[in-house]
C-alpha cells in the first residue's frame, strides 16, 4: 500500500519557465509553485492554480488618486453626504 499526498503530481522538483507548460487540472504544492520561474502573477488556493490580476499601474494609481482628492474634497465641506472609498468594498444599501 502506498501512501500519496493530496498534492502528488508528476515533476514537481522540475524547474518550468513557461504557464503553457503547466496542466492547470492538476493539483499542486508549494514545493511545485516554487519551481516556477514565469513572470506570469499565478496564486495556488487549495493546490489550485489560478491566474491573478495584474496590479494596478502607477498612472491608473495616480489618476484615481486624483479622482479620489476631489472627491473627498467635496465630501468633507459637506457638499455631499456619504461615504467614500478609494478601493473596491464589499457592502450592502439600505
Amino acid at each position: 500500500m502506498t501512501d500519496h499526498s493530496p498534492y502528488d503530481t508528476p515533476n514537481q522538483e522540475k524547474k518550468i519557465y513557461s504557464l503553457d507548460d503547466i496542466d492547470a487540472s492538476l493539483t499542486y504544492s508549494y514545493a511545485s509553485y516554487l519551481n516556477w520561474l514565469f513572470d506570469d502573477r499565478v496564486e495556488l488556493i487549495d493546490g489550485k492554480l489560478f491566474r491573478m490580476s495584474p496590479a494596478p499601474s502607477p498612472l491608473h494609481q495616480e489618476i484615481s488618486g486624483n479622482i479620489f482628492s476631489a472627491f473627498h474634497g467635496v465630501v468633507q465641506r459637506g457638499c455631499i453626504s456619504g461615504f467614500l472609498f478609494i478601493s473596491a468594498t464589499s457592502c450592502i444599501s439600505s
